[in-house]
């Protein structure tokens, strides 16, 4: 068990995604060290089993599941309503959502799928969510972040993908877009006692997502994918997020990037262009439909 003086005991968590690969195993690693963690996912069935396994092994049971389809917007919103109004704690949350699509698809709001889930989703539950981490400060934001952001660009032109789409290319984007919000929000708390730091997990083989990018990949896509990578169980490669959400460590920095060894590493350099980072935030603004309720950070 992770030795900390910020004592997960007195913590409540919410994980998204959390109730497979990865995001279950940062869910379980955190409720064994005694915190009471809100597992997010989109399957009753799943979430269920979830929460289940994760009591029978901790004996914490103090673990509750929330359904919700995070790749819509709406849904999105309705799941920051009901934690503001119905849970009065929030100490951290981890932003483990993700997904790639071999083709492009298009969310029912008409947002390009790998961006809707893997960017706009946790940027604007991180912002609705804001107030209730700051009236519970300190308090913590873990964005699961992917090696494959070292690869992106930012296209302006064409961010929802429309021409030519990738499903490597789309995922790096989008994973590059949440990079540069997660460090402009760092700039924007300004000190506040909220810290946002991003997790590269590495590649977690047993996952999802990881056994579907590489039965659909390329041969040259899955190199992209390892080179420089770290290949891990989910349950390793939970160790980053687990780490930033937890650790002792952690409360000494932010707008940080974490890799698989629990390091702080540098992010691509274009990850560091403010320039950019103010305008995808803007541009995030707007396609998130955030307005009055977005907090003047």
């Amino acid at each position: 068990m992770m030795s900390t003086s910020w004592d997960m005991r007195e913590k409540t968590v919410l994980v998204t995604g959390g109730t497979g690969g990865i995001g279950y195993q940062t869910a379980y690693g955190l409720a064994a060290l005694g915190a009471k963690v809100i597992v997010v996912g989109r399957r009753a069935d799943r979430g269920a089993s979830a929460i289940a396994r994760i009591q029978q092994l901790t004996g914490n049971t103090a673990c509750t599941f929330i359904k919700a389809d995070l790749a819509e917007l709406a849904e999105v919103r309705r799941l920051a309503e009901y934690i503001s109004t119905q849970y009065s704690r929030l100490h951290v949350l981890v932003n483990n959502i993700g997904a790639r699509y071999a083709q492009r698809e298009e969310t029912a709001e008409g947002l390009e799928a790998s961006l809707a889930i893997n960017h706009l989703s946790p940027f604007l539950l991180t912002n609705l969510l804001l107030p209730l981490l700051e009236a519970n400060a300190p308090a913590r934001i873990v964005n699961v972040s992917s090696y494959t952001h070292r690869s992106a660009h930012i296209n302006f032109a064409d961010l929802q993908s429309r021409q030519n789409y990738d499903e490597l290319r789309a995922y790096a984007q989008a994973k590059l877009a949440n990079l540069l919000t997660s460090y402009e929000l760092a700039r924007r708390l300004n000190n506040r006692p909220i810290h946002i730091n991003a997790a590269d997990p590495g590649i977690a083989s047993d996952t999802d997502l990881a056994k579907k990018a590489l039965d659909a990949g390329s041969l040259s896509g899955r190199l992209k994918i390892f080179i420089g990578s770290r290949v891990f169980t989910s349950k390793r490669a939970a160790k980053s997020s687990i780490y930033l959400a937890s650790s002792q460590e952690a409360e000494k920095f932010t707008g940080k990037y974490v890799d698989s060894r629990c390091r702080i590493v540098a992010s691509s350099p274009a990850s560091y262009d403010q320039a950019t980072a103010q305008k995808v935030w803007d541009v995030s603004t707007e396609l998130a439909g955030l307005g009055p309720e977005s907090p003047s950070w």
